[in-house]
């Protein structure tokens, strides 16, 4: 019988909370726990229902705490160019919510970012533009670095809280 509190009385009187457990890492004190990709855990399920009739628990759902992402700044180098007399645009489509940088390049080894007033030289991840920056800037490219084939390096920054992708990433311009 269902009792209101979501017990349940057996036949033989035994009451069952029906509710699932809560754990919590902080629940135990002397716990250590490696911060390593894997981990594993071990489940015993017992039962002390003494009504004669046979129950059976189980589990059915585990929960392991936030989501984490890889942190830094990975990056992602285009690696087909696109030739150009002149580039007009950037767009890109991404998701998630960390933010994606970018740096322009003529052959893949010096890449080059807008500093706020003209083309120059990136020094390190941090030198270089969000897609609106690149987009309202690409049109003086090629008279400050000068044309040929453009190729794109990007960079997913995230802090380990934030998702991130990118699925289309468009530049326009004349060949």
């Amino acid at each position: 019988v269902l009792l209101s509190d979501g017990n349940c009385n057996y036949l033989g009187g035994a009451l069952v909370n029906l509710t699932s457990p809560n754990l919590s890492f902080s629940d135990f004190t002397n716990l250590a726990v490696p911060n390593n990709q894997y981990f594993q855990y071990r489940v015993l399920l017992e039962s002390d229902d003494q009504s004669g009739t046979p129950t059976f628990p189980s589990l059915s759902s585990i929960d392991l705490g936030d989501t984490r992402y890889y942190g830094g700044s990975p990056e992602i180098v285009t690696t087909s160019g696109q030739s150009f007399s002149e580039w007009t645009g950037l767009s890109a489509t991404t998701n998630g919510s960390c933010t994606i940088t970018y740096q322009a390049s003529l052959d893949k080894s010096t890449w080059y970012y807008h500093n706020g007033t003209t083309w120059t030289v990136a020094a390190s991840s941090s030198d270089s533009n969000t897609v609106t920056a690149m987009d309202t800037n690409a049109a003086s490219f090629a008279t400050t670095i000068g044309s040929g084939t453009l190729f794109f390096k990007l960079f997913l920054n995230s802090d380990t809280s934030q998702d991130c992708s990118i699925s289309d990433i468009t530049a326009t311009g004349k060949q």
